[in-house]
């Protein structure tokens, strides 16, 4: 993927919820902060936007918004 800041923002913010909503941290961190735990998980490779065959014709932003299309790494 091309570097995009707005869809890293836009991943960042979807995490940063999935976060305050009381999912697991996937690193150990030292941050309490939803961003600063997401931005570290996006840095670490273990949260990113998948690019699935049947969407690639389709607007970025409608893959973002759509939690099926995220791939969370696991243990």
């Amino acid at each position: 993927m091309k570097e995009n800041n707005y869809l890293l923002t836009m991943i960042i913010a979807k995490r940063a919820k999935q976060l305050l909503a009381g999912v697991n941290p996937l690193i150990k961190t030292k941050h309490k902060n939803p961003i600063a735990i997401a931005l570290e998980e996006v840095k670490a490779g273990k949260v990113f936007l998948k690019e699935p065959n049947s969407l690639k014709k389709e607007n970025p932003l409608e893959r973002i918004l759509n939690l099926d299309y995220f791939e969370l790494e696991r243990k």
